[in-house]
């Protein structure tokens, strides 16, 4: 991955074509790589919080849901939606 906050003695602006530059000088696959892939995996790599998790028993025991769920962080968060949009229409 890179970012940039900026660095020393360089505008914003700079930085950025940096990234692009460095990121012109890489594979094809590297360059897709370190562009968005190995960030969008991280993203999938992470387990659902504690909130997330409370959350998803309190809606599912809301409408009688017992099954177990395999999920990631992501993965949890949209089903937090989808339990919340069941809830709402059995009201």
């Amino acid at each position: 991955m890179l970012s940039t906050d900026s660095g020393f003695g360089l505008e914003p602006g700079q930085a950025a074509d940096a990234l692009y530059e460095t990121i012109d000088l890489l594979s094809a696959e590297t360059a897709l790589k370190v562009a968005y892939l190995n960030y969008e995996r991280m993203i999938e790599l992470q387990p659902p919080t504690d909130t997330q998790i409370a959350k998803i028993k309190e809606l599912a025991s809301n409408l009688g849901e017992t099954q177990t769920y395999r999920l990631n962080k992501r993965m949890a968060n949209e089903l937090i939606f989808e339990l919340e949009q069941k809830v709402k229409k059995m009201k």
